[in-house]
């Protein structure tokens, strides 16, 4: 249990490097699209310089208690105090008032100022930002104010005019008692030269309240000295400098740092969509559907196909690939004959002879394998008859080099007479049996021709004798093959695949979906139509499962026209 655990973590770790691979180009063209405009981005934007002051917060005490009694300061400033001050109303247009006389361009004092009222109206800090040290009990520490501008003066400038105010502030909330105290002595003594000027001369009244009036003058000198004494707890430690070079923006920094985003982005997108759209490229894609794979088929090259698809078969490019097919196909089929209904021949009956190929999009390939099965059939001794029931899109003409001003050459089929004007197309037979006539494409192989594309075949594919016919038509051959359209598409494959041992579903490596192929096999169980196996086509060279299944058989043949000498004796063998 624990070796099938780790064989399918190897197999997870191989389609996720070969989807990864697979995507490598976009992948790495998002990147560097994406890094190389970041850095161009950043790069066009105006610099920002940034200047920072730092001010300690402590008690201001001494270890004289005299000194202590005489000095008056402000009470420590809890956490985050400091930050929502110099944020503050009073405190921006303290700061704003500032740099109005600190020499500072008009323009760059409005754009600053501007900038500040509106952090100030968002509740957002942008330009000034203050980050603190403190201890939680005694709440003392450091304040570090940093402030940015678009020149290195103006960063200066604005980071001292805002220590500048946050201390201002700082030392009026040590005055403020102190103030008041002052205003509750000046209006006591007010009232007292009121009352003294009433009161007459040399009288006792007058007497005390003269008194009265001096103590709250020795008061009021000392609130006096107090408040000029007052003072704030916090302490300049460094004004800010000019600075050099500006902190924003980095270009190369950002650049890089966006470039490695869009990797992680463009990497996820890419498994997602592989996972999401999950398509096969080999036979372990398919292996939990429990359907054999019966062949794989290469993908051929532009020069390859340029001869076309039977001389592909029969030079090579496609030669050991169709033996293997013919071989699993006929041994897969002559296992299970024993299960299949209607059987009455040696070879396993009427129906047994006769396979239905489909796919379950268009574009697959399933006409092409087609015709090349039957070559591979038709060399190995077998005669072979191709009915082309792709009644909406035929092509089996096409591949056989079968078109308009052709010379061909024609054969009855089963129950045709010789003076009756021939049927060439499996309409025209139907409706004529007794003409149905097949085109010869080659040796041992047969074609039953589509004819013109039609919209509407129902009449076609539902004709009372059609099964009868086909029954007869298979009788002079060994093997008919039955082109039909994708099932997908079109409901017809099922029609035909009741006339037959089953289907051969050919898959596109690389661009057919794993959940079509689902819903392919699906709608076949509803429709109780037997699928064979399949056939991955146009498998990349690349592909490991090709190399083994392929490259192997090109071994074993080379060895055996090594060592048998006529090439007649090599295909013995493979066939």
């Amino acid at each position: 249990m624990t070796q099938n655990n780790d064989t399918s973590d190897e197999i997870d770790l191989r389609r996720l490097w070969g989807t990864l691979r697979k995507y490598t180009w976009p992948i790495l063209g998002f990147t560097a699209l994406s890094g190389v405009g970041s850095y161009l981005l950043f790069r066009s934007q105006p610099p920002t310089f940034e200047a920072s002051s730092t001010v300690l917060a402590a008690r201001s005490e001494t270890g004289n208690s005299t000194v202590n009694n005489s000095l008056v300061t402000a009470p420590p400033l809890p956490n985050g105090a400091v930050e929502e001050a110099i944020h503050g109303s009073l405190l921006v247009e303290d700061i704003i008032n500032r740099l109005k006389i600190s020499g500072l361009p008009a323009s760059e004092i409005s754009r600053i100022a501007r900038d500040l009222r509106s952090e100030l109206a968002n509740d957002s800090a942008g330009r000034i930002k203050v980050s603190s040290k403190l201890d939680t009990y005694y709440l003392t520490g450091v304040h570090t104010v940093r402030a940015s501008a678009e020149t290195p003066e103006a960063a200066k400038i604005l980071t001292n005019a805002a220590v500048d105010s946050l201390r201002s502030w700082d030392l009026e909330r040590a005055r403020a008692g102190v103030r008041q105290a002052r205003q509750t002595y000046e209006k006591q003594l007010a009232s007292l030269n009121n009352r003294i000027r009433v009161t007459a001369q040399n009288s006792v009244d007058r007497e005390t309240l003269l008194s009265g009036r001096a103590k709250i003058v020795e008061q009021l000198s000392t609130v006096a000295v107090l408040e000029q004494a007052a003072t704030g707890t916090l302490t300049l430690i460094s004004r800010a400098v000019t600075p050099v070079t500006p902190t924003a923006p980095k270009p190369l920094r950002n650049g890089a740092l966006v470039a490695l985003l869009a990797l992680f982005l463009s990497s996820g997108a890419a498994l997602i969509r592989e996972t999401l759209g999950r398509k096969i490229s080999s036979e372990e894609d398919v292996a939990p559907l429990g359907l054999p794979v019966l062949g794989n088929l290469p993908k051929l090259s532009a020069k390859q196909l340029a001869s076309g698809i039977p001389q592909a078969v029969r030079s090579g490019a496609l030669y050991e690939s169709v033996g293997f097919l013919r071989v699993n196909l006929m041994s897969s089929t002559r296992l299970g004959s024993s299960s299949l209904s209607g059987s009455t021949s040696s070879e396993g009956g009427q129906a047994q002879r006769r396979y239905v190929i489909s796919s379950a999009r268009p574009g697959e390939g399933k006409s092409s394998v087609t015709a090349s099965l039957a070559i591979g059939l038709a060399g190995s001794g077998q005669r072979v008859l191709i009915v082309d029931a792709d009644l909406h899109r035929p092509s089996q003409m096409r591949i056989w080099g079968q078109g308009v001003g052709v010379k061909r050459q024609y054969r009855p089929l089963v129950g045709a007479t010789s003076n009756a004007t021939p049927a060439l197309d499996l309409p025209g037979a139907l409706e004529r049996p007794e003409a149905a006539h097949a085109v010869v494409v080659a040796e041992r192989i047969d074609l039953l021709p589509a004819g013109s594309p039609l919209h509407n075949t129902s009449h076609v594919l539902t004709h009372p004798q059609l099964e009868y016919l086909m029954d007869r038509w298979s009788s002079d051959y060994d093997v008919v093959l039955i082109d039909s359209p994708p099932i997908l598409a079109l409901s017809d494959t099922f029609s035909l695949a009741a006339l037959s041992s089953g289907i051969l579903m050919v898959v596109e490596a690389g661009q057919t979906q794993l959940s079509a192929l689902e819903r392919t096999l699906s709608a076949a169980q509803v429709a109780g139509a037997q699928v064979l196996g399949l056939v991955l086509n146009k498998v990349s060279r690349r592909s490991e499962g090709y190399y083994y299944y392929n490259g192997y058989s090109q071994a074993t043949k080379n060895a055996a026209d090594a060592s048998d000498g006529p090439s007649e004796k090599s295909k013995e063998a493979t066939s």
